[in-house]
């Protein structure tokens, strides 16, 4: 599963400020964070099996991010092929009105389930979409937002506990680099869900649900948790900052082996630390 906080306006020294996890097995092949060969002026991750990207940003403040939907009865008749990934591409890659994009891509209905923020970090026009029925594309007005796998309004207690802990993070950092440490702090958060205030309409067993109820998830016995943690920051001087935490391939075999045969442990994971800097507008 995955987590995103994001903040419109709610700091007065840097306008906007996001924070994300995306939780992946940990075979699925990625590219980490970069520049594109072809579209110098995009920044973000790479899916390598779909060709998709889960966080992106464009240097003229162009913004998007994913999360896939945690499934319920209703989401599981017909189910879309394309993966969710590509909807961030594909706004990264247009030019279109963020509203515009989300209303045409409601109406194809071709992905996978999703939650979708598009955005212009430079106008502060942000808008959340939904595959889930029913739902329409909503204008993120200023304040402070966090969405995990369920709605935008979902009163998950992990998504209260994001809020909270961003909303603090806000208030206690003067710097940005004292705000990109709090955020990295509250996107390592490994502190469960009580059984009693997990989703109740879930397919997923309780044990599963548990596992998955951390911000920061680890299912070792299935490969499977947050592989990337990513925090961005727009100061009042039109600088974009992101910092990008990933998990290093830790799945070369003979390393691998060793730890799981010899030792009887999971593979340590391996952490790998990225910067990445750029004023507004630059070419």
């Amino acid at each position: 599963m995955c987590i995103v906080m994001l903040g419109i306006e709610a700091h007065p020294e840097m306008p906007i400020i996001i924070a994300s996890n995306r939780d992946e097995y940990q075979d699925r092949p990625t590219k980490p964070m970069a520049y594109w060969e072809d579209r110098p002026d995009i920044l973000s991750s790479m899916d390598l099996r779909k060709g998709g990207a889960w966080f992106g940003v464009t240097k003229e403040g162009r913004f998007a991010v994913v999360t896939n939907v945690r499934l319920n009865e209703e989401d599981t008749s017909n189910p879309p092929s394309a993966s969710r990934g590509l909807l961030v591409k594909a706004f990264l890659e247009s030019s279109r009105d963020p509203a515009e994009f989300a209303k045409t891509t409601l109406s194809e209905r071709q992905h996978h389930q999703y939650n979708l923020i598009v955005g212009d970090i430079t106008t502060r026009n942000f808008c959340y979409i939904s595959s889930r029925k029913g739902c329409r594309p909503k204008t993120l007005q200023p304040g402070v937002f966090c969405i995990s796998n369920g709605y935008l309004e979902s009163q998950w207690e992990k998504v209260e506990r994001g809020r909270k802990l961003f909303r603090e993070a806000l208030g206690e950092a003067k710097t940005v680099d004292a705000l990109h440490d709090q955020l990295h702090v509250i996107l390592q958060n490994t502190v469960q869900t009580p059984d009693v205030k997990l989703p109740t309409d879930s397919l997923l067993p309780s044990t599963a649900e548990r596992q998955l109820s951390s911000i920061f998830v680890r299912v070792d016995h299935l490969k499977y948790g947050t592989r990337e943690s990513t925090s961005l920051v727009l100061d009042k001087h039109g600088v974009v900052s992101v910092k990008n935490r990933y998990l290093h391939d830790a799945s070369a075999g003979l390393m691998e082996k060793f730890w799981q045969v010899c030792l009887g442990k999971p593979v340590p994971q391996q952490w790998q630390d990225q910067h990445y800097e750029f004023m507004l507008g630059e070419r």
